[in-house]
């Protein structure tokens, strides 16, 4: 889940990151911009994997950043704000980890990723 006001460079940058990643997810976009002009780049990338919504009102940072997490539909969230960055490397690794977790059932770590 990433939100967004005004930064179509960087977040252009963080979901092509994201896409080259071999982990299954979805990507959702919470666009709170002053313009709807990032939902045409968006549809350039032609990948059913991201989900572009975009406010007609502003909502403001917080407000929008809990939207972005509305939207989302899996049971793990990853939050990111557009000008943050992760490397697809590190995204992988990051997946793989959650499934050992999830798999192993590593007890404290899967109480704080269930009750988060």
């Amino acid at each position: 889940c990433i939100s967004t006001y005004n930064r179509r460079d960087k977040l252009l940058n963080i979901v092509n990151e994201i896409l080259k990643s071999n982990i299954s997810f979805e990507i959702i976009i919470s666009d709170d911009s002053t313009k709807a002009d990032l939902q045409t780049d968006i549809n350039k990338l032609n990948d059913s994997r991201i989900s572009y919504y975009y406010n007609k009102v502003s909502q403001g940072a917080n407000k929008n950043w809990y939207i972005s997490l509305n939207h989302g539909r899996g049971k793990y969230l990853f939050q990111l704000l557009d000008r943050d960055w992760i490397s697809h490397q590190k995204l992988n690794e990051f997946g793989k980890i959650l499934y050992e977790i999830i798999k192993e059932k590593v007890p404290y770590l899967t109480e704080c990723i269930e009750n988060s």
